[in-house]
């Protein structure tokens, strides 16, 4: 159990950076990656890794001059609650999820 909580560790630092600034991703598969490359350098009994993501798209609209209406669109989910004068919209129709398998690079043994 101490081991799953070490790697648990790695990936979940790894995934939110540090607690006052986070990690900026410019991709699921970037962040995937990094995940993966942090847990095989850090544990050198690891060979492979294999993970698999969400990827959920959301759009920040800003409702500070609307007076408080909010109009409902049939293609999006309203996900989080008013703040900031945002809310977050979850797409719909564009998540799916993604994986990543990540392997140790092995040198071929030659005779």
């Amino acid at each position: 159990m101490e081991r799953y909580d070490n790697v648990k560790r790695v990936l979940l630092e790894t995934f939110f950076g540090p607690p006052n600034v986070g990690v900026y991703s410019p991709s699921i598969q970037s962040t995937l990656y990094q995940m993966a490359r942090a847990t095989l350098n850090r544990f050198s009994n690891i060979d492979s890794v294999q993970l698999k993501m969400p990827n959920i798209h959301f759009l920040l609209v800003n409702i500070s001059n609307t007076g408080g209406q909010i109009v409902k669109k049939e293609a999006v989910h309203l996900v989080f609650n008013v703040r900031f004068d945002c809310i977050s919209f979850c797409l719909s129709h564009c998540h799916h999820s993604v994986n990543a398998t990540i392997d140790r690079y092995k040198k071929a043994c030659s005779d």
